[in-house]
């Protein structure tokens, strides 16, 4: 293959990706990223609960996201943990799975 078919299919191949773009509708209103970006750290509620906004890191990586939840959301996903790290320790395994599926 010469260079000249190369630079084409290369060129050829980036004009399409370029045509392949979703246009971003300037009515649809802001994402949801957009939206948790906007909240302060910390607030209440219309129903009167308060939230909170935490840093969570993504397993695997070094990379950060912003998780907004009700706080006693929160104090239930500790309660959670606090149970699956107890469970793990007295290796009660069978306290730890998330799901047992129907029929099991």
């Amino acid at each position: 293959m010469t260079r000249l078919t190369a630079s084409l299919l290369a060129s050829a191949a980036l004009l399409s990706l370029g045509a392949c773009t979703t246009p971003v509708d300037p009515d649809a209103g802001p994402t949801m990223a957009e939206r948790v970006a906007a909240l302060p750290e910390n607030g209440e509620i219309s129903d009167g609960d308060t939230f909170t906004c935490r840093r969570v890191q993504i397993t695997g990586t070094r990379m950060y996201e912003r998780v907004c939840a009700r706080d006693s959301e929160w104090a239930e996903q500790a309660d959670r943990t606090g149970e699956a790290v107890n469970a793990i320790g007295a290796a009660d395994r069978s306290q730890v799975r998330p799901f047992d599926p129907p029929g099991t």
